[in-house]
């Protein structure tokens, strides 16, 4: 899940690239603070084309921008899981090279 709770599916032919990158992101400020801008680094996956992602139902395909920015999709595996990112990123990683040696 990537930009909230928008569902969505990307097949495997799909994805470029699973790796963990510097992402710059704006943090909203508080009520004394101001929003700052930070570099953080996130569980990106490239992809070839934004239109062969596949979203649950229209409300989410209307959210698209939310999953889908610069052909990256940014997955939020804070709240999702214990594992840390990195684990996150060679295990998907890993199954997608599998995903790509059957194809061949």
């Amino acid at each position: 899940m990537a930009g909230g709770l928008v569902r969505w599916y990307c097949p495997w032919s799909n994805v470029k690239n699973i790796a963990i990158c510097n992402v710059e992101r704006k943090i909203k400020g508080g009520l004394l603070s101001p929003a700052i801008t930070g570099t953080f680094k996130e569980l990106v996956i490239e992809i070839h084309s934004p239109g062969d992602v596949y979203y649950d139902n229209l409300l989410h395909k209307a959210l698209r921008d939310l999953v889908v920015k610069d052909g990256s999709i940014i997955l939020s595996v804070e709240r999702q899981t214990s594992m840390a990112k990195d684990q996150v990123c060679k295990i998907l990683f890993e199954r997608w090279q599998q995903a790509l040696d059957q194809k061949r």
